[in-house]
């Protein structure tokens, strides 16, 4: 009767341990993976991937013409337009960088006092500074895709070689918005991270707690 007993009380010890490692294995399954936000995240990491190789082709022809033009002035045979040119093509090297390197965290920030302090505080700063970068872009790429219009309409161009401005402002307005897109999409992560409520003893692991 007493090993009756007994076996009875080890199968329900068992039972609870069984369901506690599921109770606890769920938490950990809810803790680590939110597909959604990681996908987001995948897809605004890869546009600001290649818009970085766009930036990558600026900066090669800034330096094609630039080197050209100096080589060619020795002839005097200067390349016509180039200052212009180089002018266009930073435009669109800035515009298109900006954000590959915010997804690379390359950005200069300043943290010094943010670090001391709690980190429910850091998350607020940081979801609050994001969400104002993310409107500021947003209203500059608004006002060039005016500006770009107003351009085109009037039939802007340079003064020397006489090329259309608009098409480079609409590249300034489409990089501003991709750097929106990104940082829209961090703060969209910070909120589905503060959303999970950590228990005692199971740590927020995986690349979300990154």
């Amino acid at each position: 009767m007493q090993e009756s007993s007994e076996k009875r009380s080890d199968g329900l010890r068992s039972k609870n341990r069984r369901s506690s490692d599921q109770r606890l294995s769920l938490r950990k399954d809810r803790n680590t993976y939110h597909p959604f936000p990681e996908k987001v995240e995948h897809w605004v990491g890869t546009a600001a991937k290649y818009s970085n190789w766009i930036a990558a082709g600026a900066v090669a022809g800034m330096m094609f013409l630039t080197v050209s033009d100096v080589v060619l002035r020795l002839f005097r045979y200067p390349i016509p337009g180039a200052y212009e040119l180089v002018g266009f093509l930073g435009a669109l090297f800035v515009s298109f960088s900006l954000a590959y390197t915010s997804v690379q965290k390359g950005h200069i920030a300043v943290e010094f006092l943010v670090d001391k302090l709690k980190e429910t505080a850091r998350k607020v700063v940081e979801f609050t500074t994001t969400i104002l970068c993310a409107l500021l872009f947003g209203l500059v790429a608004w006002q060039s895709v005016l500006h770009a219009n107003s351009l085109k309409v009037n039939g802007e161009v340079s003064l020397t070689i006489q090329v259309p401005l608009y098409p480079f402002m609409y590249g300034v307005a489409v990089g501003c918005a991709l750097l929106t897109a990104v940082l829209f999409a961090r703060c969209f992560v910070i909120i589905m991270k503060a959303r999970v409520c950590e228990e005692p003893g199971v740590p927020l692991t995986g690349p979300q707690a990154e």
